[in-house]
């Protein structure tokens, strides 16, 4: 299980600062949403920590001991990742996409041939996506929800206990939004994601970071983060949050701009 740590992370192109000194840690065994109106730096900051792209200054632990010291293998046994942008046409089959997820635990000069353990695996999180009579579709051939699921369950295919997600409910439909955060939830995992939907945020994240300009602007529980003046001041509406016994939801009124 582990934890990720985060240093004074700045990030910038030419004259523009896109992440401005965070700090911040991220619990371990949590699901933590990173919120933001666009182009606040969630994406950037995302890739910093999968190592896409590398921070002019500060750096990233895991467990303590800094990423770049982990070899790609190593860090794939350790984190899995399901960026924002997916090449999406792949001339795979489905179950040959969620094998993918397999090669940390082979060497390169092995068979090429998956084990039982690996096709077990791969059928495993196919279920899990509510996709096993997928396995042997084209991933081409498939729509984007279902596109969005094969690449969810190759990341989880890694056995990793810390996974990224940069937007995890692209293209799926409201139910499967909620089946898939509900999957996440029960996995146990460190879970980091950034989440465009705040009562998704609200329902599914244990903590929550609020980002703005590059800059962390609040930390902690999503009814404490997540406020009528947040989503005046940061997000540009107007809303009310509404409570029902244990539901809280965001009631949109209109728009700032």
């Amino acid at each position: 299980m582990n934890k990720v740590r985060i240093n004074d992370l700045t990030f910038s192109i030419g004259s523009k600062v896109i992440c401005d000194g965070i700090t911040v840690n991220f619990k371990r065994d949590s699901f933590t949403g990173i919120i933001g109106p666009n182009g606040s730096g969630k994406s950037t900051l995302l890739k910093q920590i999968y190592r896409v792209i590398e921070p002019n200054q500060g750096k990233i632990f895991i467990d303590d001991c800094n990423i770049r010291d982990f070899d790609s293998k190593k860090l794939a046994k350790i984190m899995a990742v399901l960026p924002q942008e997916n090449q999406s046409d792949f001339d795979y089959t489905v179950g040959d996409i969620v094998l993918m997820g397999r090669f940390p635990y082979h060497s390169i000069f092995g068979s090429g041939c998956p084990h039982e353990e690996d096709n077990l695996i791969m059928k495993e999180y196919l279920d899990l996506v509510g996709l096993k009579d997928r396995e042997h579709r084209f991933f081409k051939t498939l729509s984007g929800g279902e596109k969005q699921r094969v690449l969810l369950a190759r990341a989880l295919a890694q056995k990793s206990n810390l996974i990224v997600l940069d937007e995890v409910t692209n293209h799926l439909d409201i139910g499967y939004q909620y089946k898939i955060l509900e999957i996440l939830r029960k996995l146990g995992l460190t879970i980091i994601a950034a989440i465009h939907d705040l009562n998704l945020a609200m329902k599914f994240c244990d903590e929550i970071i609020l980002i703005d300009g590059g800059k962390v602007i609040d930390t902690g529980k999503p009814r404490d983060v997540i406020t009528e003046t947040v989503l005046r001041d940061i997000f540009r509406v107007n809303a009310r949050i509404v409570e029902d016994g244990d539901t809280t939801v965001i009631d949109y009124i209109s728009s700032y701009y």
